[in-house]
């Protein structure tokens, strides 16, 4: 087993990678519900509910970028729709993840003779899903 070298991550939007990504985030959160009783002894209880996923990235800014750029991203989060995003790594036999999603944020930030950058977020819709590049 290798450990993953994370500069091969990326996000692509309905099949186009977002340009100049520094960094990319993806994670899953289950809820739990409460089932304390008053025969649970003192002690919570508790089982599963719902099941949510988002994913993040930080990119430069590069409005000549030939992949999507910030104006690409506003017109998407303009729009309110579902966008398909892919979390992957291209690499054969790692695993990628897939699923609807919305843009929640999208927002620049830069110093006095540093780089300009921008930040996106994503809430998924429904469910992700797991499988493996070949």
């Amino acid at each position: 087993m290798a450990i993953m070298n994370s500069t091969n991550a990326y996000l692509t939007l309905n099949g186009t990678k977002i340009a100049n990504l520094t960094n990319v985030s993806f994670g899953m959160t289950m809820e739990t519900r409460e089932t304390t009783n008053k025969d649970s002894g003192g002690n919570a209880s508790f089982l599963e509910g719902k099941k949510s996923w988002t994913a993040s990235g930080s990119a430069m800014l590069d409005f000549a970028a030939t992949n999507l750029t910030l104006d690409d991203l506003y017109t998407l989060i303009q729009a309110r729709s579902t966008v398909f995003l892919v979390w992957d790594t291209a690499v054969s036999g790692d695993s990628y993840f897939y699923g609807s999603c919305f843009i929640t944020e999208l927002s620049t930030e830069g110093g006095v003779e540093d780089n300009q950058t921008y930040s996106i977020s994503f809430q998924g819709t429904g469910a992700i899903t797991k499988a493996t590049t070949t």
